[in-house]
């Protein structure tokens, strides 16, 4: 089990994933779209990988399961989805398709929808060259809806505060059966000025699960309830929060 740091569960997560001889600047990869959706019926979508530059490029793609648990995500190997190459070379100037294909498409059981990540990993093609290359890492959601959730696709938000550990921890608890992406958060305090959370994405409460992220912002002001302010799936959303004293 594999366990992601906030910045790996972007929509589309760039980062540096090592460092090796190589040029100091080079063109990567690209990949889109930066997320992908199956429906209950859907055996397959389809994933590009683009070379904007000339020389050829090379990537790996795997598919882990996507869950969390004790409000962190975390990541699992899996052969319910697929990625087909799993190893890939793309022309400069060029774009090549993965397929990511539901290994089992009559395994759609279960009332909630069903998260994984593909990972696409630029494998560097000169390790002699002089300077430093740089490889890149996507992290891509998947969503694969069941046939009993299909017609529930709205996610169902709770929030709390809580402390632990001598610290504060704003927690997301999703009852509904699709994940709530969740971007451009501001907390208010009961009695305290609007602080702003996040600017962009903040993460996933996905289906049935729940998130939880420490407050290092006005978290003490938090613990006598406020409200929070956040994009749901891009829609605007106002919750109150409750005292961290208070029951469920």
């Amino acid at each position: 089990m594999i366990k992601l740091a906030n910045y790996q569960i972007a929509v589309l997560s760039l980062m540096v994933a090592t460092a090796i001889p190589g040029a100091a600047k080079a063109d990567h990869l690209q990949a889109a779209p930066v997320m992908l959706q199956l429906q209950a019926s859907q055996n397959a979508e389809a994933l590009w990988l683009t070379n904007p530059g000339d020389a050829p490029l090379q990537a790996q793609v795997r598919v882990y399961r996507w869950t969390q648990a004790n409000g962190e995500d975390q990541l699992a190997p899996t052969t319910e989805l697929v990625a087909s190459p799993p190893m890939i070379a793309v022309p400069g100037g060029q774009r090549q398709m993965i397929r990511v294909i539901r290994a089992n498409a009559s395994q759609t059981s279960g009332t909630a929808e069903l998260a994984y990540r593909v990972v696409v990993d630029e494998i560097p093609t000169d390790v002699h060259a002089a300077g430093v290359q740089f490889a890149v890492r996507y992290s891509i959601p998947v969503f694969v809806q069941t046939q009993q959730q299909a017609d529930k696709t709205e996610p169902v938000l709770a929030w709390r505060i809580t402390r632990k550990d001598a610290k504060v921890w704003l927690q997301a608890t999703n009852t509904g059966q699709s994940r709530a992406q969740i971007t451009d958060v501001t907390i208010t305090p009961a009695n305290g000025k609007p602080v702003v959370l996040s600017a962009g994405l903040y993460g996933y409460a996905l289906a049935g699960s729940t998130r939880v992220w420490q407050l290092e912002k006005n978290g003490e002001a938090m613990l006598a309830g406020g409200k929070l302010d956040a994009k749901i799936n891009q829609q605007p959303q106002h919750f109150v929060v409750p005292p961290a004293n208070s029951k469920p």
